[in-house]
């Protein structure tokens, strides 16, 4: 029985938009890539041309038994995940991904740099599942066959060239770091922010300290730890100032584009008055962490722990009037947590707050409730 066989067409398709769209980003972002030694990198970073931000230490969590994992997995001789870096106009490469793994090599090589201009001390192994004499190892116990064997280890390193679009980093960092459990989205986008402006980042995590903005958000010791204050603390800045239009994306990715958008151009004393101006009006005894949680008529009282959706009407509500010319006397507690109560009281709004509803389709609603709410 003959068998058929499918063969490709005699005479080429078009090009169509999504072949033009494929070689337009190819042309944002050039890419290059070899792999390198371990003591090449490391001669890269002891020359400055190879740069880790130190302050990214903070949102990356090794514990000293991954770090010796690690460790001995290069002296087994297990290959690498690659390394990727971006190279800036004066030719340093500075790590996108790979932070943790290099630095803790360097660490382990006593090179590891902190902040200032003194470096770390020298990692200390600990005992390892192949290797259980590296406990208390330091890279001076080491023979010298096994330095050598360390130092001219493999790793993979793809590089985006000189003249990749500005936001290729970015973007790349935060495709490689989303969805998994190494950093939560917030840690991600701190990380985003501290390379477009380090000041920046600074005061927005100054801003999501402020005392009034903490009382009125409550939330777990988990979510706490993941950066969740700031993460709405960022949402407030990029609800409240948003076209209504604009909203069209996830929440995610949107929100990183705005804030990365703000730490370029953004009127910080202006935001920053209507951001504090809102939580002082929030930060009532009849109101706080109230005002983002479930309201029962029918109990007259407020239920549940901290949801999104009252807190997208409420917060990003008030920070949009405020943010175009209202006053802070012009809200009071008492009026607010009416206006609260009420929305508890219509379908609409218990509506966009069921569980399962994707933010996108919520924030539709959501935004343009609030700003219809606390109009004057």
């Amino acid at each position: 029985m003959a068998i058929a066989t499918q063969t490709e067409p005699t005479t080429l398709a078009p090009p169509t938009g999504l072949d033009e769209q494929v070689e337009e980003g190819r042309r944002q972002i050039r890419a290059d890539g070899y792999a390198m030694s371990l003591g090449e990198l490391a001669s890269l970073y002891d020359e400055r041309e190879l740069e880790i931000q130190p302050r990214f230490q903070r949102f990356f969590r090794w514990t000293i038994d991954q770090k010796t994992r690690l460790v001995e997995s290069i002296l087994l001789g297990i290959p690498l995940p690659q390394v990727f870096v971006s190279q800036r106009d004066d030719g340093v490469w500075e790590v996108v991904d790979g932070l943790q793994r290099l630095s803790t090599l360097f660490e382990f090589m006593g090179k590891l740099r902190k902040e200032g201009p003194t470096l770390a001390e020298p990692l200390q192994l600990t005992e390892a599942k192949y290797l259980p004499a590296l406990d208390g190892v330091r890279w001076t116990d080491l023979s010298h066959p096994l330095r050598i064997d360390f130092r001219r280890a493999k790793v993979n390193v793809s590089i985006l060239n000189r003249g990749s679009d500005h936001r290729a980093k970015y973007d790349l960092f935060e495709r490689l770091n989303s969805g998994g459990a190494r950093l939560s989205e917030q840690e991600v986008r701190n990380c985003i922010l501290v390379m477009e402006n380090e000041d920046f980042h600074d005061w927005l995590q100054e801003l999501s300290a402020a005392d009034s903005f903490r009382r009125c958000v409550a939330v777990s010791e988990r979510l706490e730890k993941e950066g969740f204050h700031t993460e709405l603390a960022c949402r407030v800045l990029c609800l409240s100032t948003v076209d209504t239009r604009d909203l069209t994306q996830d929440i995610g990715p949107f929100v990183t584009e705005r804030m990365v958008e703000l730490a370029g151009a953004a009127d910080r004393p202006r935001l920053e008055s209507a951001f504090r101006d809102t939580f002082a009006i929030l930060d009532d005894d009849c109101l706080r962490e109230q005002a983002f949680r479930r309201y029962s008529p029918e109990r007259n009282d407020f239920l549940g722990a901290f949801l999104i959706s009252p807190f997208e009407v409420v917060a990003c509500g008030l920070a949009h009037h405020l943010l175009r010319g209202a006053r802070r006397s012009d809200y009071s507690a008492t009026d607010v947590l009416r206006a609260v109560k009420g929305l508890w009281s219509g379908n609409g709004f218990l509506a966009q707050s069921r569980t399962g509803m994707s933010a996108k389709q919520r924030l539709r609603t959501t935004i343009p409730q609030g700003r219809t709410l606390f109009a004057r």
